[in-house]
Parts: C-alpha cells; structure tokens; sequence
C-alpha cells in the first residue's frame, strides 16, 4: 500500500462504513412493503450480473508445463 500513488484518507474506516450503510439500507427496504420488491428483483439482478461477468471474464487455465527438476 505504501507504493501507491494516492492514498484514501481514513482508509479503513471508508469502505466498512460504506457496506455498513448499504446494509442498513437493504434492511430498511425490507421493513417497507413498497420497497420489498427492489429487494425480490435487485439481488437476483446482482447476481446474474456477477454471474455474467464471471463467465465472460474467466481466463482460460494456463497450459502445463514440465519442471525444471524433472528435466536433469
């Protein structure tokens, strides 16, 4: 981290309060009941987007190759 060239302030400290206030959103959605239906449809929806990236993403598995101590 040190090598970075720009380094977020309070680092830690951002990114758990930012996954703690979208939780706390997530559960306020399901106390609504117009809301509930983000919920129903916008996880599903998340996870096929990650599903699709995943699939379209994924490197190939790199070929074999004989080791060096094997050889001698």
């Amino acid at each position: 981290m040190n090598e970075l060239k720009y380094r977020t302030p309070l680092y830690p400290i951002v990114p758990v309060a930012a996954f703690l206030l979208c939780l706390a959103s997530c559960i306020g959605i399901a106390f609504d009941p117009t809301q509930r239906i983000a919920l129903y449809s916008g996880i599903p929806f998340m996870a096929l987007c990650y599903l699709i990236y995943y699939v379209k993403n994924r490197k190939p598995p790199l070929p074999a190759t004989k080791d060096l101590d094997d050889a001698g």
